[in-house]
Parts: structure tokens; C-alpha cells; sequence
């Protein structure tokens, strides 16, 4: 009897050793697997639109990491409507794990609110610096340095723009024009151009930022590299003379060489005054290689040619658009956040990518199938030296409207170069004033 209750205690000391440990491995096993597939969706927010394109590349990812699907918001309006969704998302706790943005003032925002995550361990990781064009990484550090933590780098560029003046090849040819080098060069052959009856330049000065392209144009010109860098960080007086030459420049080109009525013009209205053969060249950047196709138009009519800018080093006007990732979000949408950018930028990818949007940050795309105004643009973007920032991703929000309503009232002849100089500078002062 002994005997039989030591061997019944044996048995059931047994089961509460094994059971739990079996029970354990099993549930062990099971939570293993559970993480294995779980699954993670990525809130990706942006405002170039093309949004079916852009979900079938990352459907094509997903196909690749079936744990990994991205849902897209498209945030229509501009670029203030979309840095206000951005920044009450943030401020929210509803923020994107990933999203595309401009550089300069508009990521600095994002950037010194602490909501972007230093990206310094993935540059490592995939090597990044050597896949992006180098004037794209030189801004995006730039940024970084002026906005968040020197040597940590917040994005990463996956378009590279440079405005240029993009031309019917009609008109030139039948004036038998050729590529200016000088700025000399520049406003003779507005001139022969005008004789003609045909307007040089059409723009769209509805929103600012076409009108502005031509001023910061022009203040290269005037200032030099130097010191427009200055006068963009606000650390130059505006009130100078070299401004004021700019805005000079620029009051001339209004009213001789640019079609009227601009000003209530929308932007993507601007270029059928080209389209008719009404005026010579727009002023835009690498994205028209795809507009001219949207716009019905064959795009082997048209070409275009940089700013010449009398300056040394030769600098052209660009900016860089970027993806960055959330600081506030899980560690595991992170690293998927990054292995998606990862992909994004190889070479196969871009190539599929430029079949809708015509530009990117990276080095080595293949051209094969593109059309040659494609490819010639992408080439230039990648052999740029050195550019300028451009002046709405340059100053901050409030100075930037004080300049606005300077060129708007200049363009308009309700004020002088002098007093757009001076109204450009007090709201510097006032901006700084107010963010000592």
C-alpha cells in the first residue's frame, strides 16, 4: 500500500513538472509564431498624388514582405495645407509612420518638434549616402545641422528638383535661338523674342511660389552665392542695395517680358500660353517631363536650359524632396518604414517610378524606355555641383508671406524696389523679434 501511494505522488509530482513546461513550450511556440506574422500597416502620408501608382509599387512590396501592407493618404491643398495636417497629426499622437516632405524651413519644423527620427544607424545599415545624389544628401545634412542635432540625417531624398527655364522648341528653332551663358545673353535674347511678338516667359503667379522663382533667380544674380545664402538664413540685411537691383530686375521682367495678367493665373494654367505658341518658356522644374505628357503634348517639342547667373561657383536654383520616418512610432513599423525606403530607391524600382513622376534622389536610375527629355533632365539633376535653397523652403513661415506680399505689390506697381526691399527686411525683424 506504501508502495502504491509513493508511486500515485510520483506520477502526479510528475504532471505539475511537465504539464507547465509543456504548457509553456506550447504557448512559447505559439507567441513565437504570432510575432513571426504579424502583421504591420504603415500609414504613409504625402501630397505628390498619383495615389494608384504609388499603391501599386508598394502593393509590389507587399507581395515581397507579406506581413507589410501601406495605407496612403493623400493630402490635397498645397504645401500649407499639408504641413497643417502634418503638424496636428504629430501634435495628435496620429502622426504617419512614414511620409514624404520638402526640406529646408518646412521638415525644420517637423524636425526640431523632435517628431522625425535621426536615420543615422540606416544610412549604415543600407548605405544610403552612396545611393542619393550628392547635392540632395548635402541638403538633407544641411537640414539636420540647421534644425535638429548636428551629423544626424533626417531623411531620405528620393526627388532632386532644379527650376529651369523649359521652352518650346517651335519658337526657338524658328528664331534661331541658342542657349544663353550669360545674363547679358539672357535678357537679349528676351528681347529678340518680344520683337517677335511672343512673350518670353509664362508663369502663374496665383499661390506666390511660380512669381517667386523669378526674384530668387535674379537676387543669384545680384548677390552672388555668398550672400543670397545669407540673405536666405536671415542672417543679411535685406535692406541693400543688391536686393533691391534684384527686385529691380524683377519689376522689369513683369512688365516687358512676361505674359499679362499673371498674377490671377493658376500654376498649372500658366503654360498654355506656350502650348499656343504665345510666349517662349515657363519656369519650372524636372516635373514638367511628365506635365507635357498629362497636358496631351509630345514632349520632344520641348526642352529647357539652366540660369546662367554670371556667378562662380555656377549654382542652379533646387530643392530636394524627401521620406522620412516618425520618431513616435513603434520600434517594429520603424525598421518596416525603412526596409520599404530601402527598396524603394534600388534602381529596378525608381525605373517603374519614373514612369509617373519624372525625377529622383538617386544615382544610377535606368533611362531604358523613359523618353529623352527623361533622361536629359535626369542627367542634369545628377551632375548639379552645387545649388541654392529655394526661397519658400528657406524662410520661415512669416517673413516668407512679408516677402510675398512685397513681390505681389511690386509686380502689381503699388510699391518700389526700394519699399519691397524694406518690407522684406521688417518682417525678418519682426520674425526674429518674436522668436528670440
Amino acid at each position: 500500500m506504501k508502495q502504491w501511494l509513493r508511486m500515485v505522488r510520483f506520477i502526479f509530482g510528475l504532471a505539475f513538472v511537465v504539464f507547465p513546461l509543456a504548457y509553456a513550450a506550447a504557448g512559447g511556440s505559439h507567441e513565437q509564431g504570432a510575432a513571426q506574422a504579424k502583421q504591420i500597416t504603415l500609414q504613409y502620408f504625402q501630397y505628390n498624388g498619383e495615389q494608384k501608382q504609388w499603391q501599386d509599387l508598394f502593393d509590389k512590396f507587399t507581395a515581397l514582405h507579406p506581413n507589410i501592407r501601406v495605407q496612403q493618404r493623400v493630402i490635397t491643398g498645397g504645401a500649407s495645407t499639408y504641413q497643417e495636417v502634418l503638424k496636428t497629426a504629430m501634435a495628435s499622437g496620429t502622426e504617419p509612420d512614414f511620409f514624404r516632405e520638402w526640406g529646408g524651413s518646412l521638415s525644420g519644423i517637423m524636425i526640431s518638434s523632435g517628431h522625425v527620427l535621426p536615420l543615422n544607424d540606416y544610412y549604415a545599415k543600407y548605405d544610403w549616402q552612396k545611393q542619393v545624389i550628392g547635392w540632395a544628401y548635402n541638403q538633407v545634412a544641411q537640414n539636420g545641422k540647421l534644425f535638429g542635432k548636428s551629423g544626424d540625417i533626417y531623411g531620405v531624398p528620393v526627388a532632386t528638383q532644379a527650376i529651369a527655364f523649359w521652352y518650346s522648341k517651335a519658337i526657338w528653332d524658328k528664331l534661331g535661338l541658342t542657349v544663353p551663358k550669360t545674363y547679358a545673353e539672357l535678357e537679349a535674347l528676351n528681347t529678340k523674342v518680344r520683337a517677335a511678338g511672343i512673350y518670353p516667359l509664362t508663369m502663374g503667379g496665383r499661390y506666390d511660389w511660380m512669381t517667386m522663382r523669378l526674384f530668387d533667380y535674379l537676387l543669384e544674380v545680384t548677390a552672388g552665392p555668398a550672400l543670397h545664402d545669407q540673405l536666405l538664413e536671415m542672417k543679411a540685411n535685406w535692406d541693400r542695395p543688391e536686393v533691391v537691383q534684384a527686385f529691380t530686375l524683377f519689376k522689369k521682367w513683369i512688365d516687358n517680358w512676361t505674359v499679362p495678367g499673371f498674377l490671377n493665373t493658376q500654376p498649372q494654367d500658366s503654360h498654355l500660353p506656350m502650348y499656343q505658341g504665345k510666349a517662349l518658356y515657363t519656369i519650372e522644374g524636372p516635373w514638367m517631363a511628365s506635365t507635357f505628357a498629362a497636358d496631351g503634348q509630345d514632349a520632344s517639342n520641348y526642352s529647357f536650359f539652366l540660369y546662367p547667373t554670371d556667378q562662380t561657383p555656377a549654382r542652379a536654383e533646387g530643392f530636394i524632396e524627401q521620406l522620412m520616418i516618425g520618431a513616435d512610432r513603434p520600434k517594429a513599423n520603424q525598421e518596416a518604414a525603412a526596409e520599404l525606403i530601402n527598396w524603394y530607391i534600388q534602381p529596378q524600382v525608381q525605373a517603374d517610378h519614373l514612369k509617373f513622376d519624372s525625377t529622383t534622389g538617386t544615382m544610377n536610375v535606368p533611362t531604358e524606355g523613359q523618353s529623352p527629355l527623361i533622361a536629359k533632365s535626369l542627367k542634369a539633376l545628377a551632375s548639379l555641383r552645387d545649388t541654392w535653397l529655394i526661397l519658400d523652403q528657406s524662410l520661415p513661415e512669416e517673413p516668407l508671406h512679408g516677402y510675398f506680399r512685397a513681390q505681389d505689390d511690386l509686380a502689381a506697381g503699388t510699391i518700389t524696389p526700394e519699399q519691397a526691399a524694406k518690407e522684406v527686411q521688417q518682417a525678418v525683424e519682426k520674425y526674429k523679434a518674436e522668436n528670440k
